[in-house]
């Protein structure tokens, strides 16, 4: 249950005292939002049995099956060695699965992380363009959805790759000498030619794909 979920508790009042527990006086079994637990753990004397009411209408009870947190997980394993924290690779894993746009309040609930965690994959996600938000009219609330883009990340990729080269090229001319200058200078036409290579997929991806 994330952290900012609303939902009610059932809190029994167990008195200190051998009174009958399967039965205990009609005060004592009440109803009560979160909000209020402080006031009531507050109180002296008494212990606080909780129980969490499940199966409420205005929460989500949906729970992932174990094929989904396998795909979920190995998601995760093949985007973490590229630098994607862990939760944001969960939640490409699990957006991925999702047909429709997904509200930060089911992320919560179906990966089990705080909503300010959800929020944060999210945010990366997009800044790595494979996810999409979607606003709701009228609202600040957000929903979100994989992004279709594919070559997002290797477009990126391809900027680094161009970056690196240029790097190592001029450390080899400027900086290097001899045998460090020689080896400056490969890797750069290695990284160019991976980034020639790359380019030329993308090409004949975007001439394959069907046009909206």
């Amino acid at each position: 249950m994330g952290f900012d979920t609303v939902c009610l508790i059932k809190a029994t009042f167990v008195f200190p005292t051998f009174c009958d527990f399967a039965t205990p006086p009609s005060h004592c079994n009440r109803l009560m939002p979160v909000r209020d637990f402080p006031r009531f753990l507050s109180l002296r004397g008494h212990l606080i049995k909780i129980r969490y009411i499940r199966n409420m209408p205005n929460i989500s009870n949906k729970r992932l099956t174990t094929t989904e947190q396998h795909f979920i997980e190995g998601a995760a394993r093949l985007l973490i060695p590229w630098g994607v924290p862990q939760t944001a690779a969960r939640l490409y894993g699990y957006l991925l699965l999702c047909a429709e746009p997904v509200s930060l309040d089911r992320i919560t609930t179906d990966l089990e992380i705080s909503k300010s965690s959800a929020s944060v994959a999210a945010r990366l996600l997009e800044t790595y363009m494979l996810a999409r938000r979607h606003g709701e009219r009228g609202s600040k609330r957000a929903s979100y959805t994989v992004s279709d883009n594919y070559e997002g990340m290797l477009t990126e990729q391809n900027r680094l790759l161009d970056a690196l080269a240029e790097l190592l090229k001029n450390g080899g001319a400027s900086v290097a000498s001899g045998a460090t200058r020689d080896r400056l200078c490969e890797m750069a036409e290695f990284y160019l030619a991976i980034r020639q290579a790359m380019e030329t997929a993308l090409g004949q991806w975007r001439s394959k794909k069907p046009r909206s």
